[in-house]
């Protein structure tokens, strides 16, 4: 009687173990090797004046692959694929390097490199989801968690400064500050007023040897407040 009030109550606690779990938990109990990402599960790459400056086209950031199933006892790899986010007409580039080798036989989490191109044009967000790509031959795991399964991308260019002054340069543009850039060789926290005469008579240089006009936002040439440099 007391071997069988036991097996009832074993019975009733693993009955009530499973049904506090999700799908997603018990999966993890799986014997197949799945692959999802870490908990982390966005990636934002940001690039600025300073990159403009520099000549920074890209940024490296990286993610985590997390194992589900336990842990790997020789090298697998998986494929990775870019997917559209709803709301961006622009995805990233990536640099993916498919495939990717899970090699770390005494853990669940192994880090990956990631590099993102700079957009072409300033002012621009790009948006993309990651995921896992199941249908290419060289991937060597099932499915994950789902939630943990996808990650977001984000890559913004934007170098506009917060504390552009329009009496002292005019009205503001990425071309017009991107020139400015070009000609005195730092970025606008650096910038001094009474530089503006190099930069207008950098921008007639430009112009008399043959450079076209360089225009704003609104398809206007760039102007710059007036100075008596030719006084």
């Amino acid at each position: 009687m007391k071997k069988l009030l036991l097996y009832l109550l074993c019975f009733v606690w693993a009955g009530s173990f499973l049904t506090g779990c999700s799908e997603e938990e018990i999966a993890l109990y799986d014997q197949e090797m799945a692959i999802t990402f870490s908990s982390a599960t966005t990636l934002n790459y940001t690039f600025t004046d300073e990159h403009y400056l520099n000549g920074t086209t890209s940024l490296e950031l990286n993610f985590y692959a997390q194992l589900q199933g336990g842990l790997v006892d020789a090298n697998r790899t998986f494929c990775l694929k870019t997917e559209p986010r709803e709301g961006y007409s622009e995805l990233p580039v990536l640099q993916l390097e498919n495939p990717y080798t899970y090699s770390e036989t005494d853990t669940i989490i192994q880090v990956y490199p990631l590099v993102a191109q700079r957009p072409e044009k300033p002012s621009t967000t790009q948006s993309c989801l990651l995921t896992f790509d199941y249908a290419n031959p060289a991937h060597q795991f099932i499915k994950g968690r789902v939630d943990i399964s996808t990650l977001t991308v984000n890559v913004t260019y934007k170098i506009k400064p917060s504390t552009w002054r329009d009496e002292a340069w005019g009205t503001y543009s990425d071309a017009k500050y991107m020139f400015m850039m070009d000609v005195l060789d730092k970025t606008y926290s650096s910038m001094m007023d009474y530089e503006l005469p190099t930069v207008v008579d950098a921008y007639e240089a430009y112009k008399a040897e043959g450079g076209d006009p360089i225009y704003d936002d609104n398809n206007e040439e760039i102007t710059f407040p007036e100075t008596n440099v030719n006084a």
